[in-house]
Parts: structure tokens; sequence; C-alpha cells
């Protein structure tokens, strides 16, 4: 532990005091702050405006460690669809959240990512995904009717689609309802991968997250017990009776590491879509009333199953030109294993590198006028996101491609298909949402006006 300690502080140490980068083009900025304050406050501005300024491959200083962004299709498949294993995961995502999302599937490589993969996608296969929607629906609806709190016709929308996801999630994947304190611990968490010093400083973010580690820890050590005991059919139960051909079982520690990520993963992009969803459609409210004339008709024509879920061709069209324009995941970053060359500059092994989501997905070449909220730039007509392999990236690519992405999607379509039924939203005019990373949450929760229809 003491030897790991003083590699990572010499490493860092070298990253502050040299520029390894020098023919590529850039600014680190100050040693150790570079542009993490920036970073902390709005990820994408300080992508693109690299971008505008570089051009598609750029060196930044991050955390204290010296980064090299790639952007464009081309950077997004020699990064993302790696079967040499030259990118690594867990190293590239370590130095932002390594100890608090320790060793979750999103941070491991090779066979160990093979293995925890195979089983948690069990919980995505065509069957249990089946099962869910009747769990699904009945979350949603009672949640919209009795529970959501909308207080004299106003509405604080992102707090309230974390009640509604976490609820889903502790019933599907938990098999328990989160309390309030299990949902204030994620929180915590995801608040700590954002500060730059990852030294539990009294009081500090970062203090405060890993002590929500720790609770989050102790409660589900506590629950692995009755599951191995009684096992039920929720994800975590199956994890901990699991065994592969061999009858090798997953320890406590490795269950705990993948159920703490999973209550982060099985809600960010979910509850960061539905809320981006609401807001674009506030500004533009035909979209609104396209998507509410689509679920009328669609739940008049018969009841929800699994095999009708394609029918929600405008839902579609706005959920994914949301995810362009409002990707849950904004950077990806890995560590390079292996010396490699882009664009003519040449990147040796031991190098940080990241891709940004966003900036492929505003490239004016690939999405005319790409800042305009245009659905039908999705349509089967136009299909923009197709005439370029790897040009649309919400949930990533390649092996380390969101596991829960048709989970999410299905989701968002009965969440939003139920609520536009219910519901008209509005926004005042000029109103503009503002993000805080790393997970796409409104600085304000994004208050709306709503009306019960």
């Amino acid at each position: 532990m003491l030897k790991d300690l003083l590699f990572e502080g010499k490493e860092m140490l070298l990253q502050n005091i040299q520029d390894p980068f020098k023919e590529i083009p850039g600014d680190l900025k100050l040693p150790f702050i570079g542009s993490s304050l920036e970073f902390a406050t709005d990820v994408n501005k300080v992508i693109i405006k690299n971008l505008e300024k570089y051009g598609p491959i750029f060196k930044l200083r991050v955390m204290g460690y010296n980064v090299i962004a790639l952007a464009g299709p081309d950077a997004n498949k020699l990064i993302l669809h790696d079967d040499q294993e030259n990118f690594l995961s867990k190293k590239g995502w370590g130095f932002i959240i390594g100890d608090l999302f320790k060793e979750a599937i999103m941070l491991t490589d090779g066979e160990e990512h093979t293995r925890f993969r195979r089983i948690m996608q069990t919980a995505f296969h065509k069957m249990p995904m089946i099962g869910y929607l009747e769990v699904i629906m009945n979350e949603v609806n009672h949640f919209l009717d009795h529970e959501m709190a909308i207080k004299k016709d106003k509405l604080i929308v992102y707090p309230e689609m974390v009640r509604l996801t976490m609820k889903i999630a502790g019933k599907l994947f938990f098999g328990f309802e989160f309390s309030e304190k299990d949902l204030n611990a994620i929180v915590e968490i995801t608040a700590a991968s954002m500060w730059p010093i990852h030294l539990e400083i009294p009081f500090s973010p970062y203090q405060k997250g890993m002590e929500a580690r720790r609770y989050l820890t102790k409660r589900y050590k506590e629950r692995i017990k009755e599951n191995r005991r009684n096992p039920g059919d929720d994800m975590f139960s199956q994890m901990c009776v699991a065994k592969s051909e061999s009858g090798e079982m997953f320890s406590d520690q490795e269950i705990i590491n993948q159920m703490i990520f999973l209550m982060l993963a099985s809600h960010d992009t979910t509850t960061s879509t539905l809320t981006s969803i609401l807001f674009e459609t506030a500004k533009d409210s035909s979209w609104q009333e396209k998507m509410r004339a689509e679920s009328i008709e669609f739940y008049e024509k018969g009841s929800l199953e699994y095999g009708r879920l394609k029918e929600f061709k405008t839902l579609g069209l706005v959920m994914n030109e949301t995810l362009r324009l409002h990707p849950a995941l904004v950077v990806m970053p890995r560590y390079v294993e292996k010396d490699f060359s882009f664009l003519g500059h040449q990147i040796p092994k031991g190098s940080r590198v990241a891709i940004s989501t966003y900036a492929t997905h505003i490239m004016p070449e690939i999405y005319p006028n790409p800042f305009l909220f245009d659905p039908n730039r999705f349509s089967e007509e136009r299909a923009e996101h197709k005439k370029v392999p790897f040009s649309f990236i919400p949930f990533g690519a390649g092996k380390h491609i969101c596991i829960g992405q048709y989970f999410a999607e299905m989701e968002i379509k009965i969440i939003i298909s139920q609520f536009v039924r219910r519901f008209k939203w509005s926004i005042p005019k000029g109103y503009e949402i503002k993000y805080k990373p790393p997970l796409n949450a409104p600085t304000d929760g994004f208050p709306v006006r709503i009306e019960r229809i």
C-alpha cells in the first residue's frame, strides 16, 4: 500500500514539473491546478474551447495529471473498439473515481471485466426485461399519481426523477427500497469524484464521499449474508449465489464494489436524460404535443408489451436527440498501455487519454446546425448518426458499452409516455439549464411550471 502511494506521489509530481507532450497542442497551465476548476464547473465548455482552438487532439492538465484529449469518430473507434487491450479503463478512471468506485465493472479490464459482465448481463437479457415491464409501470403510475412533489404548480424535476428511478432500481436490482440515507450516500460519493484533491481532508467533499462509501459497504455486507441464506430474483441476490463453471463465487468485497457502482449506474444516465428531455420539450412544446398524441394512441391500442416499445417512434427520436446534445457520460478516460499515433502525433505508453462524447455529437460535418434541437435528424430518412461509424456514442461502445443501455431506454420510454399523458410543463422564456458534472445534474434542480391534464 505504502509502495503504491509513493509511486502515485512520484508520478503526480513528474506530471506537474514537466511536459512530456511538447509536440501536442494545448496549454497545461499551472502545476496541479491546470484546468481542474473549469473542468469541475463545465467539462463540455473546456473541451469545446480547446477543440476550437487546437483541433481534435490537445493536451490539458486535470486533477494533477496531464491528459491528451481526442475528438471525433476516428478517435472514438480507436479508443473504444479496443480488441488488443491497449487502452485500459481501470487506470483511466482510476485517478478520477478509483477509490470511490473501487473495482466497479467500469474500472475493470480483460478477464476480470468479462467475468463481472457475464454475471451482471443476465439481468438485462430479454426474459428478465419482459418481467421488468410490469414493475416499472406500477412504480411509475403510483409515483406520478401519489408521490411526485408538486407544490403550487411547480416541480423541481431532477430530484424527483432521481427518487423515481432509484425506487425502480431498488425493487429490480437490489431487492429493497433505498432509504433517504442511501440516496444521500450516492450523492456524496458522486460529488466527491469531482473534488480535485483525493485526500480525506476533514470536512472536504472527498472525505464525505469516502464516509458514504464506508456506510454503503457496511449496509451491503449485512445484506449479503441474508441474500445467501434466502436469495431473491434481484441482481444483488443473484450475485451473492452466482458460481462460475469451476464453482468459484464472488467475494463479499467484489459484490459490494459492483453494487455501490450499480446504485449510481442504475439511475445516472436515465435521470439525466429524463431531465434533459423535459427541458428540450419545454423549450419546444410542439415535440411535447407530438409525444403526447403518440402516447395516448399507444395505450389506446392495448397494454404495454416489450415488443411494442419500438412503436414509440416520436419518443425515440426525442430521446436520441436529447442524448446527442446532453450525453450523460461526457468524457471517457483511458490509460495507454502501448505506444500509438493519432493524426501524426506519437503518444507513448503510460499516457492518459480521454475522448469527449459531446465534442463528436456537435461536429457540424456530421450533424448540420448541431446546436439546434432537431429530433428528425434521427429519422429513417435522414439518419445522420449512421452516416459515420462511431459518431453517436451516448452509451459508449466496444467492450465497455453500457451494460444497461436497453434497460435505460425502456425505462425512459415508459416514464416519459406516462408523464406526458398526465402533464403539460413549461419554463420561463430565455431559461437555460445549467449542469454540474459529472452526471449532468442541473445546478438548480430544473424547476418547471406544471399542469395536470
